[in-house]
């Protein structure tokens, strides 16, 4: 990775819209994923919990085999402050943050949905500043295994294992992916 990445393989995530390339420390040991795509849609409302509202968007990220898939972003108004009312949708982005589930009642059934709780975002306005190794994409989660690892075989032959692991945040709260 390169020095001016906005994102560190660590604990910590380095800026590049700060002048002096400010450290900040932004989450826990054992929930930590970053990602870099595109925008697919704008800002709109999630929800607001004590006086902070969060908004949510879909950032289309594309793997290695190429293939894209699209992560569900929440993000704290502060964090996106300058953004809220400007068009988002097809600007470079990247982000650092947790991955964090919730459960949704569907009729009479339970599904869990996963989204990525951003800590830290940067909008690059011109691709220019997007840097070719900021399609690196990682998440690091330490937890423990929740159900049996269920082992199945997809219809071309690859071998996939289904898992969910308990993840614990502050405040007792916990997150199974």
């Amino acid at each position: 990775m390169s020095e001016k990445s906005a994102i560190v393989w660590e604990n910590c995530i380095i800026s590049r819209n700060d002048e002096e390339m400010k450290r900040k420390q932004v989450f826990g040991l054992y929930n930590k994923a970053w990602i870099s795509g595109v925008f697919e849609e704008e800002f709109s409302y999630s929800h607001e919990i004590l006086s902070e509202k969060f908004y949510k968007t879909k950032i289309r990220v594309k793997r290695l085999s190429m293939v894209d898939d699209f992560v569900m972003v929440i993000i704290s108004e502060d964090l996106m402050r300058e953004y809220i009312d400007v068009p988002v949708k097809g600007m470079s982005v990247e982000i650092a943050g947790q991955l964090r589930a919730y459960n949704k009642l569907f009729g009479e059934s339970m599904y869990s949905k996963v989204y990525l709780f951003a800590k830290h975002i940067n909008i690059c306005e011109d691709e220019s500043n997007f840097l070719e190794d900021a399609n690196s994409n990682l998440v690091y989660l330490e937890g423990n295994v929740w159900r049996k690892p269920v082992l199945r075989e997809t219809i071309t032959g690859r071998k996939i294992t289904d898992i969910v692991i308990k993840l614990t945040r502050n405040f007792r709260k916990e997150d199974y992916i």
